[in-house]
């Protein structure tokens, strides 16, 4: 069995906090430009020095993403 130790986690609601976690200024908007998590895997991919894992925890309230730097 294989275990992923992440080297840092972080906690977003949307594409927008996720935006202001990163410092990015960007005019996407989610549901017109794709969904939340479609936006954040797209502007993680920019991030060329660093890896992270997307994962979406939707509990009976809302959801949330996890984001797990693995590399």
């Amino acid at each position: 069995m294989a275990i992923i130790i992440p080297k840092k986690e972080i906690i977003i609601f949307d594409f927008n906090d996720f935006c202001k976690k990163f410092n990015l200024k960007t005019k996407k908007n989610a549901g017109e430009n794709g969904t939340d998590e479609e936006l954040i895997i797209e502007e993680l991919k920019n991030i060329k020095s660093e890896k992270w894992m997307v994962h979406f925890t939707n509990n009976k309230y809302d959801g949330y993403f996890t984001l797990f730097l693995i590399e």
